[in-house]
C-alpha cells in the first residue's frame, strides 16, 4: 500500500519497531485536532467538571505522575477554549508566573498536557486528542478502581499521543481511500463494498494493533512512574465483567469486527519484551 502512495512515508514506531504508514505532518495533525476539539466541546462541554473539582485533581495527579516521570512535560486541568494560560510559556521567556519558578526553566507549548473530566457515569471510557488533550469519563473510574488502575487507563491514552496513533489513523484513512479508488477503477467493484472490505481486513486489524501497542507502552510508562503494572490486568477483568453485564451474561472475546482487542485478551497483556524496550 505504501508503494502506491509514498515509500518515504513508511516508518518505524521507535518504542516498538512496528512499521507503519505515516504521511501527516505535525502541523496538519494540529489543525485536525483543533477542529475535533471544537466539536467535542460542543458535545460534552456542559458535562465537564470544573478544574478545581476533586476528580479533576485526582486524574491530573495520576496523569501528571506518568507524564513527569517520563520527561514528557506537565499536566494541567483543561480549559474549554483549548488554550491554557500556561501554554503561553516559552523557554527563556520573561513572563513565567511565580508558580512555575521552581522548574528553573519554563515549559514550552509542547510540554503542556491538558486533562478534562466528563461527568458521565454511564460511559466507561477515556480518550486522547492530538495536542495532548486527555478526556476521562467518570464512568471509567469504578472500573479503574484505584491509582494503579487509573494509571493503566491514562498510561494507555498517553501512549497513543506519544506515538501519534491519531495521525497514523488519519494517514491510513487517506491510504485506504486511494487504494479503494484504484481497486474500483481496476475491477469495477462497487465503492461501498470495496471500502467495507478494506475496513474489515486492513483498517480494523491495524486499529487493534495500535491499541495493543498503546497497552504495552502504557504499562512501561506506568511502571516508570512507580505504579505496579501487574495491577493492569485487574482493570481488564473489571471491564470484562462490565461487558458481560451489558451483553446479558454472554461474552465471546471475538475482536474480528472491533477496533479494540477484546478485554479478555487484554487481561494477558504484559510489558514489552527487552528487545522491544530497547528500540
Amino acid at each position: 500500500m505504501c508503494i502506491l502512495i509514498d515509500c518515504d512515508s513508511l516508518e518505524q514506531v521507535p518504542q516498538t519497531g512496528r512499521y507503519r504508514f505515516m504521511d501527516l505532518s505535525p502541523e496538519a495533525e494540529a489543525e485536525y485536532a483543533a477542529e475535533s476539539f471544537k466539536q467535542i466541546m460542543q458535545e460534552v462541554g456542559p458535562k465537564l467538571l470544573p478544574p478545581n473539582h476533586p476528580l479533576v485533581r485526582y486524574c491530573q495527579g495520576v496523569a501528571g505522575r506518568i507524564v513527569t516521570s517520563a520527561g514528557l512535560g506537565l499536566v494541567v486541568p483543561g480549559t474549554t477554549h483549548g488554550v491554557h494560560p500556561q501554554r503561553k510559556m516559552r523557554w527563556g521567556s520573561e513572563d513565567m508566573d511565580d508558580g512555575e519558578a521552581g522548574f528553573g526553566n519554563k515549559m514550552t507549548d509542547e510540554s503542556i498536557w491538558e486533562i478534562f473530566v466528563i461527568n458521565d457515569p454511564d460511559t466507561p471510557n477515556a480518550f486522547v486528542l492530538p495536542g495532548k488533550k486527555i478526556f476521562v469519563f467518570t464512568g471509567i473510574l469504578p472500573i479503574a478502581g484505584d491509582d494503579a488502575g487509573l494509571a493503566t487507563v491514562l498510561g494507555h491514552e498517553i501512549a497513543h499521543q506519544v506515538v501519534r496513533h491519531g495521525a497514523e489513523r488519519m494517514s491510513q484513512m487517506k491510504a485506504l481511500m486511494i487504494l479503494g479508488w484504484i481497486i474500483d477503477f481496476a475491477i469495477g467493484i462497487d465503492v461501498g463494498i470495496t471500502r467495507s472490505a478494506l475496513t474489515l481486513f486492513l483498517q480494523l486489524p491495524n486499529s487493534r494493533a495500535q491499541e495493543s501497542e498503546a497497552d504495552r507502552i502504557g504499562l512501561r510508562l506506568m511502571a516508570q512512574a512507580c505504579f505496579d503494572p501487574r495491577e493492569a490486568s485487574q482493570v481488564w477483568v473489571r471491564m470484562t465483567e462490565m461487558e458481560k453485564k451489558q451483553a446479558g451474561g454472554w461474552l465471546s472475546g471475538v475482536d474480528f469486527i472491533s477496533t479494540h482487542p477484546s478485554s479478555v485478551k487484554r487481561i494477558h497483556v504484559r510489558n514489552p519484551t527487552p528487545k522491544q524496550s530497547s528500540n
